[in-house]
């Protein structure tokens, strides 16, 4: 009877802390991603901004994988 409440707690030790793992959620990253009517908002005021100082310029906004958003 001593070996089986040994053996009992013992079992009870090991897989606890299993247990207790698998409850967790997985991590995860949230990214924003660039809408876009801001993109073009910011490719618009950038050539506007050249234009006032004189210089005639295009305009590329890209969002963080290099894919174009806005080109003006």
């Amino acid at each position: 009877m001593k070996n089986f409440i040994g053996l009992l707690i013992l079992a009870v030790m090991f897989l606890v802390p299993f247990e207790i793992f698998a409850a967790e959620k997985l991590p995860t990253v949230q990214l924003r991603v660039l809408a876009s009517h801001i993109a073009n908002k910011i490719v618009t005021e950038a050539v506007k901004n050249c234009a006032t100082r004189g210089y005639l310029v295009s305009a590329a906004v890209v969002d963080r994988n290099g894919n174009l958003a806005a080109f003006l």
